[in-house]
């Protein structure tokens, strides 16, 4: 159920940013991807963890330690 809610939801914020792809020139417009990384796991969480490894095992080859937003 939380999952179908989040596709929602992102269909939401999809269509949302086309309408603002229409603005006129100069006008304000919000920033959808913040949100839409917020609410992918919950949306797609197989694809998501997938990512995640993905992105984790790069790392570990690379030799770079994983980033992570809440560090400081």
């Amino acid at each position: 159920m939380i999952e179908q809610a989040a596709q929602t939801i992102e269909m939401q914020l999809i269509e949302d940013h086309t309408r603002q792809q229409d603005a006129p020139e100069g006008a304000p417009v919000d920033s959808f991807q913040d949100l839409h990384w917020v609410i992918l796991p919950y949306a797609h969480p197989e694809m998501h963890a997938d990512f995640v490894d993905r992105l984790s095992a790069a790392d570990r080859e690379s030799g770079q330690r994983p980033t992570r937003s809440d560090d400081s």
